[in-house]
């Protein structure tokens, strides 16, 4: 979900950074999807209504934001990075096809006291990786085998 020009405003100026057009243009893009874009998607998408930005600007923009935790990475497998504006924990299914990444909530893990137990590590973060095959996927695969 996209967060106000005021949010983004302070958490910029709380950064010592200014917030620019090509910054709050390249957030709000990818905070208003649910394909968790690559810099080429958002790149494609903003050039319809802002054609004076470059590919460079937008990675810059991408990069920065994800600097000051607005954005996050999402490793998507052997396919270009994408980038998730979604801040409230949740993991992710990734279709090893076509790249295409989609949220889940995995739950409560019971591994994570266990390996402050056997391993005396304390959990800070994690995240959970799924892979598998889309319904779209799944659909061409077996229209192939059949």
């Amino acid at each position: 979900m996209a967060h106000s020009t005021d949010f983004l405003e302070s958490t910029f100026k709380s950064k010592g950074l200014p917030l620019t057009v090509q910054r709050r243009v390249v957030y709000q893009n990818v905070a208003s999807r649910q394909d968790h874009p690559t810099a080429d998607d958002v790149y494609l998408a903003v050039q319809k209504e802002h054609p004076d930005f470059s590919r460079a600007t937008i990675y810059r923009a991408l990069d920065c934001l994800v600097q000051i935790d607005l954005l996050s990475r999402v490793a998507s497998f052997g396919s270009a990075v994408r980038y998730d504006a979604k801040q409230e924990h949740h993991d992710h299914m990734h279709c090893t096809q076509c790249g295409q990444v989609a949220d889940v909530e995995a739950g409560d893990l019971n591994l994570l006291p266990k390996l402050k137990q056997d391993l005396g590590f304390t959990v800070e973060t994690y995240s959970v990786h799924f892979r598998g095959l889309c319904p779209e996927c799944q659909l061409e695969k077996t229209n192939k085998e059949n």
